[in-house]
């Protein structure tokens, strides 16, 4: 017989004998043979006990009474008492005193609140010692005078396990009692529990917190009677705002704040969290104060006398400041000025006579002047000596005709020019000017002059005012020269442009994120998901997009710094977290997970800084758990696990794979993780208490096709996964197995990208742009399915929204499709017309505006991808759309009306398309290829008659539509204008023509700006263009805009785009590092200042919407378009 099952039976006997005993009865129960007389009588008596309790036992429970029975007989008294004292010896190792404790205190705590315990935790307090101890009679006088009732066995526990030389440790006996009451599972215990971060919370729009952060400022007021001095605000932030971005740091601003304003503690930290939208510690300024002047117009209106608080501040200021002798009469201050005079002669004289006798007393024999008793008069200097006491070595004295600035005035004068320093304004009259050049003022041409105060005695001269800045003389245009990024440039400078009257403060407008087109189905899969508040939420480029479909409205999480590559959501639908690609900019592009809530757009954790290579590929939230799985794009895949409620890593592991496709929890088995990859599927098994993660599971095909690639999975509510792979082939693996139960063999004509199970039925799409639908029976027969149109591509994602079902593709649009209501969901199923959203799915450079469209449309964009698109500002969505295979746009153009597009090819075609405005047919007009490079690009002149076109080729090619004999019309080059540098990024025409045609203007990438003519083909002087109006404002370098070439913007990045609002008065500038930027229009001068919102990675083309109101960019390779709202 096992010896260690004997023990172990034993040892439970024993202790349920124990249990039923009042008395210690940790003597063995006698069997059949003979023990002790006092073994027999405990014996008999728990045989007894035990066999008339025993009626209702088992048979095995009396088969196991047996077996123990026999065994005491067969081993023999001694052997039963020497186990008896074994077991005395291990009996406080199987039960724990802390865990019986908190047993019995979880008991006694439920009626009692965490309120009675902190009084009670304050008592023990009291009664303590400086080592946190106290006796057993003041710990029952502690609970006892709190009203929380302890049994006698409970205290005597307590002192028993908490009790050292010391007394009782109070504060470890609370915290077990806390903990205790934790598990009670009073009311107050499951509020506390609730986790209040996972439920949404209403959300405020952006234009109600502003109202709300005015009416606050106006409040406080009102109430401190007090103002906003925006001018010495703005002067402030001016002078600290270096960078000339329209941005300084937090603690500058708070700073200045404590100084200027009335403004304090929450308020103004959530204010200044507010003109922090990009969450870099950087404030907004201009917005800053906007929001004070904005409140402060409110304040006064509703209370009219503060407004004069800003003039009677001045008033008061004056008062202090001014001379007080001038505030007296003309009477009262002669008497004074008398008094102080003779005062002051007096003690000069009583001072000159205590130097003469000190003299005379060091040295007698020298022989001294004689000295006269008279008053000086008001003439003589009465802070000099008499030239009868003057001393020996004193200089000459200097002609009173001429000025000596080291000579001394008399008393008097001397008085006088104290008083000027202290009151300038008040001065009767100041020293005379000597002028000496300086450096010239910004934009004067001539030197100024620097007024220095000189001291005479003779009469003064009041201080002239400065000269006016001149003007720009109208006959004088020449060039500007410019330095950019250490190159010196020249630009044309108009005539009679007067810079001096220009502001350099940040414009007025400002922008909001608006709209998002587009989506990335591309390259990405899983990133479909519906939230809680039924809002839409998927990716595209560093930005997520949660769209409201009812009421048309899109929000955004921008705080990514790299291009968004997975997606996954908590059970809750509010808590979202987001993978991110690794870049070249430093620590903050490196890959990693954020953590964040759908509701406030706050981000709660940042994952993985550090620790994933490459990107982040796949992400997946365990069902009702704050356990989130990753996989990176490591060599071999690293599969780590992670607890978003505290930020902490849990375990890790290595797939050895090449490439993964998805991750995904078992809904019904939580902790079972599936991933899917190249040649691989696996089941893994989650330990996240003891931080493991080890392998459950390896497929078993038995005579089932293996496919290179596993590409989607999902999981049914009863734990049955399902796996579609490149072969179009759907496997079912049943209830948490590795084995297949089912499967729909060539589903589909190629991969498998999506499937789903909804109201008994399968639904998948695959790559031939088909989504079908499965019964979900034993033989998988097809219930129904709906094509896609060839534009769209292929079915990348599939997901259920009330009704409807949205697909994303695979050239990155999402459409919805309206389910049958009953049977299966694509029976009967319409897909709707107008997608959702469309876009670009490769490099996305060309961007133009028309403004008045026949279709509805006022902006076009064209790709490297071939596709051409067309959209509507003001209702935010597309409108048209077509896809030119093989064609790879890099720029384009449009008439006002959209009917004629031009566009230009990374292979240097130039291609014209026709729109018919009654079948929207489109007619390719011209497709000629006119240079060996890339054109970059294309501008139709205002007639539409003729076209410039410009690349890296340096050249601007000139095209006109000319006749031809059969009475056609085709589009014909006529010539080349050579002299840029660099390649040609940007071509401008002007509005009214000059000697019967429009003239034109380049800027390349040196930069550098050359005017045209297009008939000659020859470049034309500066001054005969520059005065003219533009069609577009476009180009990079123009004297207009030399101002912005200074920004910090330009000089850390490369200028890529201009462009100026209808009404000119902003600019807008885009860079390689994705930053846009807000100037002033015009902006001729240094120092600049602007607003500047990060957006893409790299913005490639800028437009403003035709009516004003919108701002347009595009990323290039990120695939994206955004539109921000001027507001």
């Amino acid at each position: 017989m096992d010896m260690s099952a004997i023990d172990s039976f034993e040892s439970d006997s024993d202790t349920s004998t124990a249990e039923g005993s009042s008395d210690d009865s940790a003597m063995p129960t006698p069997g059949e043979g003979g023990t002790t007389p006092r073994g027999r009588g405990r014996g008999r008596t728990g045989s007894k006990s035990m066999t008339q309790s025993g009626s209702n036992t088992s048979l095995d429970g009396m088969d196991m009474i047996g077996r123990r029975g026999r065994l005491h007989s067969a081993l023999g008294p001694r052997s039963a008492r020497r186990r008896r004292g074994e077991e005395e010896d291990k009996g406080p190792e199987t039960v724990d005193p802390e865990e019986k404790l908190a047993l019995l205190l979880t008991e006694a705590l439920a009626d009692h609140s965490r309120q009675r315990l902190r009084a009670t935790h304050m008592s023990l307090r009291r009664y303590g010692s400086v080592e946190n101890r106290v006796s057993p009679k003041d710990l029952q006088q502690a609970f006892t005078e709190n009203q929380i009732k302890f049994s006698q066995r409970l205290l005597q526990m307590m002192t028993e396990i908490y009790e050292d030389h010391g007394g009782v440790d109070y504060e470890r006996l609370y915290k077990s009692v806390m903990t205790a009451h934790l598990k009670t599972g009073r009311d107050s215990v499951k509020a506390r529990q609730m986790r209040n971060d996972l439920t949404s919370k209403q959300e405020m729009s952006k234009e109600q917190r502003d109202f709300d952060f005015l009416c606050r400022l106006e409040d406080q007021l009102i109430q401190d009677r007090t103002f906003f001095d925006i001018e010495v605000l703005r002067k402030d932030f001016q002078n600290k705002d270096t960078s000339r971005t329209g941005k300084i740091a937090r603690e500058t601003v708070f700073l200045v704040c404590d100084m200027r304003t009335p403004l304090y503690g929450a308020l103004l930290k959530n204010l200044l969290k507010r003109c922090d939208e990009d969450h870099d510690d950087m404030i907004s300024w201009p917005e800053f104060l906007s929001f004070l002047e904005k409140s402060q117009q409110m304040a006064w209106r509703r209370c009219p006398e503060l407004a004069e608080l800003p003039e009677k501040a001045k008033q008061a200021a004056f008062s202090i400041a001014s001379n007080p002798i001038e505030e007296l009469s003309s009477g009262a201050k002669t008497r004074v000025v008398s008094r102080l005079l003779k005062k002051a002669s007096l003690q000069k004289e009583k001072s000159t006579l205590s130097t003469l006798s000190r003299e005379k007393s060091v040295d007698e024999s020298v022989p001294q002047p004689t000295t006269t008793n008279e008053q000086p008069s008001s003439s003589q200097p009465a802070n000099q000596p008499s030239p009868n006491t003057e001393p020996a070595n004193q200089e000459p004295e200097p002609d009173p005709g001429k000025a000596v600035p080291n000579s001394k005035e008399p008393e008097t004068k001397d008085t006088s020019v104290k008083q000027t320093k202290k009151s300038p304004d008040d001065a009767p009259a100041a020293p005379p000017m000597i002028e000496v050049d300086k450096p010239s003022d910004e934009g004067s041409g001539t030197p100024a002059k620097q007024s220095i105060q000189g001291s005479t005695q003779g009469a003064v001269t009041p201080e002239p005012e400065p000269p006016p800045e001149p003007d720009i003389d109208d006959s004088n245009t020449h060039a500007m020269t410019l330095e950019v990024h250490g190159k010196k440039v020249k630009v044309v400078q108009p005539e009679a442009y007067k810079d001096s009257s220009l502001p350099i403060d940040p414009p007025q407008e400002r922008l909001q994120l608006d709209w998002v087109y587009g989506y990335r189905g591309n390259d990405c899969r899983c990133n479909i998901y519906i939230l809680d508040n039924d809002e839409i939420i998927y990716f595209i480029s560093n930005i997520a997009v949660m769209y409201n479909r009812d009421a048309h409205t899109q929000r955004h999480y921008k705080e990514h710094t790299e291009d968004i590559k997975c997606m996954a959501v908590h059970s809750n639908g509010n808590v979202v977290a987001t993978g991110q690609f690794a870049g070249k900019k430093g620590d903050k592009s490196q890959a990693h997970i954020r953590v964040w809530r759908a509701d406030t757009l706050g981000t709660v954790h940042v994952l993985g800084l550090g620790s994933f290579l490459k990107a982040v590929m796949a992400l997946s939230f365990q069902k009702d758990s704050d356990l989130l799985a990753a996989v990176d794009n490591s060599q071999e895949k690293t599969l780590s696990l992670w607890n978003v409620a505290d930020g902490t890593h849990v375990a890790s592991t290595v797939l050895h794979v090449d490439v993964i496709c998805d991750i995904g929890f078992n809904p019904h088995h939580t902790d079972l993780l599936v991933s899917i990859g190249k040649e691989h599927l696996a089941w893994w098994k989650v330990y996240p208490q003891s931080n493991k993660i080890t392998t459950h599971a390896k497929p078993e095909y038995d005579n089932y096709l293996r496919a290179k690639f596993v590409i989607c999975l999902t999981h049914t509510d009863k734990g049955d996964l399902v796996t579609g792979d490149s072969n179009g082939t759907i496997y079912v693996w049943g209830d948490g197995g590795n084995k297949i139960t089912n499967f729909v063999k060539h589903g589909h004509d190629g991969p498998v990208f999506a499937v789903l199970y909804h109201r008994h039925h399968l639904m998948s799409g695959g790559r031939d742009g088909v989504m079908n639908s499965w019964q979900w029976t034993k033989n998988m027969d097809n219930a129904g399915k709906i094509e896609i149109s060839k534009s769209e591509g292929g079915v990348r994602m599939i997901q259920l929204h009330k009704e409807t079902l949205l697909i994303g593709t695979t050239m990155n649009s999402l459409l919805s499709v309206v389910m049958a209501d009953k049977g299966s969901p694509l029976v009967g199923a319409t897909l709707d017309m107008l997608p959702l959203t469309q876009g670009h799915f490769d490099e996305l450079r060309g961007l133009t505006t028309m403004p008045e469209s026949f279709i509805g449309a006022d902006f076009l964009t064209a790709g490297v991808d071939g596709i051409i698109c067309k959209f509507n500002t003001e209702i935010h969505q597309p409108v048209w759309k077509i896809v030119m295979k093989g064609a790879t746009f890099l720029c384009a153009d449009c008439s006002i009306d959209g009917k004629l597009i031009v566009l230009g090819t990374h292979d240097g075609h130039l291609v014209i398309l026709g729109l018919d405005s009654e079948d929207l047919s489109v007619t390719e007009v011209c497709n000629k290829k006119i240079s060996k490079d890339r054109l970059d690009s294309v501008r139709l002149a205002p007639d539409c008659v003729s076209l410039a076109a410009g690349g890296h080729d340096r050249a601007v090619y000139i095209y006109s539509l000319q006749d031809k004999e059969e009475g056609e019309k085709s589009w014909e080059m006529l010539g080349k204008c050579k002299g840029h540098r660099g390649p040609v990024t940007a071509i401008d025409w002007s509005r009214e023509k000059v000697k019967n045609t429009h003239l034109l203007r380049s800027s390349s990438g040196i930069p550098e700006q050359f005017f045209w003519n297009p008939t000659t083909c020859e470049r034309e002087e500066g001054k005969n263009a520059v005065s003219l109006s533009w069609c577009t404002s476009n180009c990079t370098l123009d004297y207009s805009v030399a101002g912005i070439w200074s920004s910090k913007q330009a000089k850390e990045a490369t200028v890529n785009t201009v462009a100026v609002n209808p009404s000119k008065t902003v600019i807008a500038m885009g860079d390689n590092n994705g930053c846009l930027s807000l100037f002033r229009y015009p902006c001729p001068k240094d120092g600049a200042f602007s607003h500047t919102y990060k957006c893409h990675l790299n913005v490639q083309t800028v437009r403003f919407s035709p009516s004003g109101n919108y701002i347009l960019t595009i990323g290039g390779r990120d695939s994206c378009i955004m539109q921000w709202k001027i507001v």
